[in-house]
């Protein structure tokens, strides 16, 4: 029983609430931690350097080379090419996910 629930002599009969962890790990899509990390060319205007996306595991591997959807912006999406690996965004920063491969063969 929770706290709140024994100061109030409630027994509910449901499970014990987990204890949350402290948990610092970058979160990709849906609250799972990324497969890796891509540094990605966006074909937008204003897009003047490359940016770093977090590849969720139901996408990776991911290779060079390859087309991708990612949004770019607020609420825009862009596509973009694959340039290589990245290194995890810095402290306190994170990665939006790639949101898609873009293939030719449908």
């Amino acid at each position: 029983m929770s706290a709140e629930n024994v100061e109030l002599g409630l027994d509910l009969g449901l499970p014990e609430e987990p204890e949350e962890a402290a948990d610092t790990a970058p979160r990709g899509e849906r609250g799972r931690a990324p497969a890796g990390y891509v540094e990605v060319a966006v074909d937008a205007p204003g897009a003047s350097r490359t940016y770093t996306y977090a590849v969720p595991a139901r996408l990776a591997p991911i290779e060079d080379g390859e087309a991708v959807l990612v949004e770019y912006g607020r609420g825009r999406q862009a596509l973009g090419v694959v340039l290589g690996t990245a290194t995890a965004p810095g402290e306190g920063v994170e990665a939006k996910p790639v949101l898609a491969r873009v293939r030719a063969d449908g």
